[in-house]
């Protein structure tokens, strides 16, 4: 190489400004005054994935660059401490595996040239944002693309909620062969949910802070291990020990997959899907019992191995969803550009008005904790959640109670009843599209964004028809009165149930957007609680009380409950100025 282009070409070099695992590391200029733009875009065919660099044959290349006679693999700096293509290289691929997103030569052109703002320095940032048409930015993919994604981590709650559910077919057989109580053998349902609503405090604020994809990975891999491990218990002990794991570390895609709606739907598109994901923490333990009743009757262990199955295959379908948390996204993109310019880039969700920085861990996973009692809208509609979710698993006991011990049913038969719920959860998401159709009709005449408050209509409707279902149930659920009663009663329980849920949900996730896996953690965390203690209590409810007054003091419980979605339609807003985490939600576009 000729003394003049080789001393050009180590002045493209720059010095890292912090260590690497390889000592020191230089990197090219973004843009090396060789190339011009025209120039790239004709060579943009032949570039190559690197977080620094340039490669097309035809432009003046970092290999070139290279010190005369050294290889690519060679060691990291000549005698004369001048910079080698070879520590370069491994850099550059360090970059590309620790930090998520690799960044081609026209990417790193392309942003640099983009994010102005700021002077790239610790005190004044880049603020890095999503660009026009930016194809990782998950608000703009394609309808399929974030069907596939919601369906993916919506299949992957209900294996979860399946999996609590489930293990009831199985409890006559288990107290038969442990020789312990019903009560006994429940609490590994009661571990199992309280787990569920454990979890989700870390794996929430865990997946604001590194992502929903990590957190899905690191979780689902043990839950399906653990599955496995109750499949082959051979002891009460050790069934409920992996009971309890697998509905905490599994739980993760209880509130992941709601923040995963607020990640890629836009407020028009938010109700349908919201509808759809609402619908799978309930309908996993409708269909559990069913499920169960047959294949627990012939032998337990088979009801973890179903279990098994079906988390394996979410877990196979999890793993190949792409990231869809802006922040983190972003996050990453700005990491990786720091590390290629030298400059210093920043999240737009991590440079704030006031310039505080980036949160704190500490911030991360005590926010569920924060908005759980501190803010008056999360507290209210997870006590609310709370009972509703509790009465679900409540009726796994009333069921058996008013079909088998009243009127002489097979476990089996007895637990087919419960598809009414099931189909009247339908007919609640049912009613949840068309009120998002009439949600989207408003948004469209509207001159901006519509209020949250408009999400609540389903879950007004909701509040007054959930306690006429359980007195309807309470009141039929005689042995004199045909079985066909209470289970259309049923129906309208779980029609009621859903479109309060989804209500709910909906006004969280437009609440609290970018922060909407803490809230609905936060209530995942209430309503586990409440739906591991009420089967404790359920039998001995039903045999001091009678099924017809136990099911009416519930109806009166949700009664007082009903006003909830009321007050926060016509108060909310003046609640919501209030509150520092729904006042302000940063747009990436």
């Amino acid at each position: 190489m000729p003394p003049k282009q080789k001393k050009a070409a180590l002045a493209a070099y720059r010095p890292l400004p912090f260590p690497s695992p390889f000592g020191t590391a230089y990197v090219l200029d973004p843009l090396p005054p060789a190339v011009d733009e025209d120039d790239l875009e004709s060579n943009a065919h032949r570039r190559r994935n690197s977080a620094a660099g340039w490669s097309s044959d035809t432009l003046c290349t970092w290999e070139e660059f290279a010190v005369d006679d050294k290889l690519v693999d060679g060691v990291s700096t000549s005698s004369s401490k001048e910079p080698e293509a070879g520590v370069v290289l491994r850099f550059t691929q360090w970059i590309d595996r620790k930090l998520g997103p690799k960044l081609t030569e026209l990417d790193i052109a392309r942003y640099t040239e983009a994010y102005t703002e700021g002077y790239g320095t610790p005190s004044d940032p880049h603020v890095v944002r999503f660009l026009a048409g930016d194809s990782q930015d998950p608000i703009i993919w394609s309808t399929a693309r974030k069907w596939v994604v919601l369906l993916t981590s919506g299949s992957a709650t209900f294996a979860v909620a399946f999996g609590s559910s489930v293990y009831v077919g199985g409890a006559e057989l288990m107290v038969y062969q442990f020789r312990q109580s019903v009560t006994v053998i429940l609490l590994g349902l009661s571990f199992y949910v309280g787990g569920m609503g454990i979890g989700p405090m870390l794996w929430a604020p865990a997946s604001e802070l590194i992502g929903r994809r990590p957190v899905f990975i690191a979780t689902f891999v043990p839950f399906f291990l653990f599955q496995i491990g109750c499949a082959v218990a051979q002891n009460l002990e050790t069934l409920i020990i992996c009971r309890m794991l697998a509905g905490s570390i599994g739980s993760a895609p209880l509130t992941n997959s709601a923040g995963i709606v607020g990640d890629v739907f836009t407020a028009h598109e938010r109700g349908v899907a919201m509808a759809v994901y609402a619908l799978m923490p309930f309908l996993g333990p409708v269909f559990g019992p069913i499920v169960g009743g047959y294949v627990g009757s012939w032998k337990w262990h088979w009801l973890f191995w179903v279990t098994t199955i079906l988390a394996g295959i979410c877990l196979v379908g999890g793993a190949l969803i792409p990231e869809t948390h802006a922040p983190v996204i972003l996050r990453r993109r700005a990491m990786a550009l720091s590390a290629a310019t030298g400059k210093t880039y920043k999240s737009l969700f991590d440079v704030n008005v006031r310039g505080r920085g980036v949160p704190s861990i500490k911030t991360y996973f005590t926010r569920p904790f924060v908005l759980l009692f501190r803010e008056p809208i999360v507290m209210l509609f997870a006590l609310y959640a709370a009972i509703i979710y509790g009465i679900l698993y409540l009726m796994f006991g009333c069921y058996p109670v008013v079909f088998v011990q009243d009127r002489g049913w097979e476990e089996g038969p007895a637990g087919l009843p419960f598809i009414a719920v099931g189909i009247g959860m339908l007919f609640g998401m049912a009613g949840t599209v068309y009120d998002s159709m009439i949600y989207g009709k408003k948004l469209a005449k509207a001159d901006g964004p519509l209020p949250p408050e408009e999400r609540l209509r389903g879950a007004c409707v909701g509040g007054v028809l959930l306690p006429i279902s359980l007195a309807w149930f309470a009141a039929s659920a005689k042995p004199t009165v045909h079985w066909l009663a209470p289970t259309l009663a049923g129906g309208l329980f779980g029609c009621s149930m859903l479109l309060i849920f989804m209500g709910g949900t909906a006004y969280l996730v437009d609440t609290y957007l970018t922060v909407a896996a803490s809230a609905m953690a936060a209530n995942s965390f209430m309503r586990s609680l409440f739906a591991a203690a009420f089967p404790l209590f359920t039998l001995y409810m039903f045999q001091t009380l009678g099924a017809p007054w136990s099911l009416g003091l519930l109806s009166f419980v949700t009664l007082a409950c009903a006003p909830i979605p009321f007050l926060f339609f016509k108060f909310g807003h003046t609640i919501r100025e209030r509150s520092p985490y729904a006042a302000s939600n940063p747009s990436t576009h």
